[in-house]
């Protein structure tokens, strides 16, 4: 195939937002939606592409001519990579690192200096942090974060935050060089078997690996216990890389400070779709700021998200390699 050819590539995907007219690739396509697995299942047969969050055996199942799965992210815990044809490749897509990086820190302000507080005690003519300095904050530059999953999320808020001289350590099961972990300001990388002492230096902890078997409830009560009564933990993985309750439980007894949480433990599947975002009621308490799982949502993000995907279909589409395959 080259990018010339009259026969479009049919994209099967449920983002109705995307068409033709604002496609930035140069291989002709052809749009084809479905809302959920099932009606995907049942459309896939025509698809030469799958652009999606999800993928299920019984997409697999009916799929005849499938030649890519491209993730429209980077988690892969809704795509059944063993239910997809043999022999067609699985892509995802990391362009939202900078928008994520961006948020981390916004959090890490403001959990910091308690702005959310602040704001509602100045509201009911509270002045007290002006003349009590036992209520006045720290600055980043005298705390400590510690970055759980160096990948490009972990990666790039690293080189945001420390041109706030905040302190950065890592735990992650890739150890960067000397030269990376340099220049990105990190003061120690700790392989994952050392957890336990990351928490336990930290005043935040940011969790940006991925979930899978071996992270699934990697944070539960046990390591909660270890982390300062004065840290923060800001997720921005997956929410069941910590263990709802145990979260909860810390957060109520306020055995840690505060979280910072964009992702949930129930998330609705489309929009219009009232869903709350756990078991244990987060929304009750005064210390958890709470997004729907937009940390990433920008229009640089998407603009750049898009150019990426199109690029990797024109590749397909001129039978080059592919860049992001993971399966």
């Amino acid at each position: 195939m080259d990018t010339k050819q009259s026969t479009p590539i049919k994209i099967l995907t449920p983002y109705r937002a995307l068409t033709q007219e604002n496609w930035p690739g140069e291989t002709p396509v052809e749009f084809h939606y479905a809302d959920d697995a099932a009606e995907m299942a049942a459309k896939i047969a025509v698809a030469d592409v799958v652009l999606s969050m999800f993928f299920t055996k019984k997409m697999g199942a009916m799929a005849g001519r499938l030649k890519l799965v491209q993730c429209a992210g980077i988690g892969l815990d809704k795509i059944d990579c063993d239910a997809v044809p043999e022999g067609c490749p699985i892509a995802n897509v990391c362009e939202h690192d900078n928008a994520i990086a961006e948020w981390v820190l916004m959090v890490m302000l403001a959990m910091e200096r308690e702005m959310i507080q602040a704001d509602q005690e100045v509201r009911s003519g509270n002045w007290d942090r002006l003349f009590d300095t036992g209520l006045w904050s720290m600055e980043l530059r005298q705390r400590t974060l510690a970055i759980i999953g160096l990948g490009q999320i972990g990666r790039r808020t690293a080189e945001i935050a420390k041109v706030f001289g905040i302190r950065l350590i890592a735990a992650t099961r890739t150890i960067p060089s000397d030269g990376e972990a340099t220049h990105l300001g990190l003061a120690a990388v700790y392989g994952m078997d050392d957890l336990d002492g990351v928490l336990e230096q930290a005043d935040f902890v940011m969790l940006s690996l991925p979930l899978n078997k071996s992270t699934e409830g990697l944070i539960g009560a046990r390591e909660l216990a270890l982390m300062k009564p004065s840290a923060c933990l800001i997720n921005v993985a997956r929410a069941n890389v910590v263990v709802e309750e145990a979260l909860f439980d810390a957060l109520q007894r306020k055995e840690i400070k505060a979280a910072a949480l964009d992702v949930w433990y129930n998330e609705p599947e489309g929009p219009g779709e009232a869903t709350m975002p756990a078991s244990c009621p987060f929304w009750e308490l005064d210390n958890v700021i709470m997004a729907p799982h937009a940390s990433s949502l920008t229009t640089g993000m998407l603009t750049r998200k898009l150019q990426f995907m199109a690029k990797n279909i024109d590749r397909l589409a001129r039978g080059e390699a592919l860049k992001n395959v993971i399966a």
